[in-house]
């Protein structure tokens, strides 16, 4: 079988290349950013099985769920870029749950 260079291939074969690669980073994005918002809903379904949270404590619990998810997954260290992107996540949490816990 013959190598075949890729420098050597057609823009036209590398734009397909290309977006087939941002659609699959962008399917990965969405299959994470789903499975934050699972753990979460159950997080806030432990943290309120036996007591009843205040606005501050929901705002609280919710990032300590988002807070577990991040050190689980990058580690203790805290990046700037990722951290930002975690609390785009959480932003978009609150507003898909409806969440008027803004003060």
């Amino acid at each position: 079988m013959e190598k075949i260079n890729l420098l050597d291939l057609d823009y036209d074969i590398l734009n397909i290349i290309g977006d087939y690669v941002k659609k699959d980073n962008i399917d990965r994005i969405e299959k994470f950013k789903q499975d934050i918002f699972e753990f979460v809903d159950r997080y806030m379904k432990k943290a309120r099985k036996n007591t009843k949270l205040s606005r501050d404590e929901t705002r609280e619990t919710i990032w300590l769920a988002f807070d577990e998810i991040y050190t689980f997954r990058f580690g203790p260290r805290y990046d700037n870029n990722k951290l930002i992107e975690l609390n785009k996540f959480y932003n978009e949490y609150l507003k898909l749950k409806k969440m008027n816990l803004m003060k």
